[in-house]
């Protein structure tokens, strides 16, 4: 078997700059507890930056691996330099447990579909 380099980042982020190039982050360590199902781009603070909503999650697999539930939901607020910060469960507010296979963002709401139960809904607060 043949191996190849080692990597930085498991998920990295590829940002588009004003020249329409496109400059390879690593990612924040905390997109990487859990597996990430869906996500959400929005302004979550107001500011007119992008910001990032997570989730995702994994309960029905097989006994031996375990549940993947690490992923309760993860707030990334944008910068004007393109970084993010994430924003801690307590701070946020946002803990959405199961499985969610869907982010879906109306008006100033975030509502996630998750497997085999209700919908959860999350007003932001602008």
């Amino acid at each position: 078997m043949k191996r190849g380099r080692a990597r930085k980042s498991l998920l990295p982020r590829l940002l588009n700059d004003e020249n329409r190039r496109f400059t390879r982050k690593s990612s924040l360590a905390q997109a990487q507890f859990a597996p990430t199902n869906t996500i959400g781009i929005t302004d979550i603070n107001n500011d007119n930056i992008k910001d990032i909503i997570l989730r995702g999650n994994l309960e029905r697999i097989r006994a031996r691996t375990g549940m993947y539930t690490a992923n309760n939901g993860f707030v990334f607020i944008g910068s004007e330099k393109g970084t993010f910060i994430c924003v801690d469960q307590t701070t946020s507010g946002l803990n959405v447990t199961g499985t969610v296979r869907k982010i879906f963002l109306y008006e100033n709401k975030v509502l996630f579909g998750r497997n085999n139960t209700s919908i959860k809904v999350y007003e932001l607060n602008h």
